[in-house]
């Protein structure tokens, strides 16, 4: 499938989802591609960054929610989506981002509020402890968190389906000097990363063999959220 984008119109505005009682930035892209000769009206959504909705012409259907994975429509969103983010949407999104920060007097943490959950808060959202080994972990992998979940008030455990469908588990602890919960490299756990969003990650070994974990960032090379077929 050969898709080009021939116009993108793009705008970045903060919303309120009354039902979580969320506030977030809403990205909206709409225009025209070329997909295998034909010219294709699109609309799609981001809430963050992560896309939460496609709409192809004057059609009110959203194909991530009304189309199946193997579809054509499916397909051809996805597509279109990945060109939008090769053509530098995803930089256009996060300069927008800062202005709108700036424009609305808040902060990130306002913006995307930790979703860090309690153990029982975890449970009562489906999580399952035992699906997730901290064992056979690999080196380098990409995946998406799930869930992040407080342990003691010194680390956080990241939980972590991986682009093979395994699943596992690490652990970030409290930084002594900023007593904030980091990855490796300064990112914050709390704050700083988003569920169901691709990250790579790096791991090693401890002396006693168990697994430490080294590192982790962004794949902004890829559509977000969508290398795992997590698209909304």
């Amino acid at each position: 499938m050969k898709i080009t984008i021939i116009e993108n119109k793009f705008q970045c505005e903060y919303a309120y989802n009354s039902d979580s009682r969320e506030s977030y930035l809403s990205y909206i892209a709409e225009g025209k591609a070329l997909v295998d000769g034909e010219v294709v009206e699109y609309d799609c959504g981001f809430d963050g960054l992560l896309p939460t909705e496609f709409y192809r012409g004057e059609a009110d259907m959203d194909i991530f929610k009304s189309a199946s994975k193997e579809s054509s429509e499916y397909k051809e969103a996805i597509g279109i989506i990945s060109a939008i983010i090769d053509k530098g949407f995803f930089e256009f999104a996060k300069s927008s981002e800062e202005e709108a920060l700036v424009e609305g007097g808040c902060t990130k943490e306002d913006i995307y509020p930790s979703r860090v959950l309690s153990y029982s808060q975890a449970l009562n959202s489906g999580f399952i402890y035992k699906d997730y080994e901290t064992v056979g972990v690999p080196e380098n992998f990409i995946g998406v968190i799930e869930y992040r979940v407080w342990g003691r008030s010194a680390y956080i455990g990241l939980y972590i389906l991986s682009e093979s469908g395994e699943r596992y588990r690490l652990t970030a602890y409290k930084d002594r000097g900023t007593g904030e919960i980091l990855a490796p490299g300064g990112l914050s756990i709390r704050y700083g990363v988003q569920n169901g969003v691709n990250y790579r990650f790096t791991t090693g070994l401890t002396r006693n063999k168990t697994t430490k974990f080294k590192g982790m960032e962004l794949v902004e090379t890829l559509p977000l959220g969508l290398v795992l077929g997590h698209s909304a």
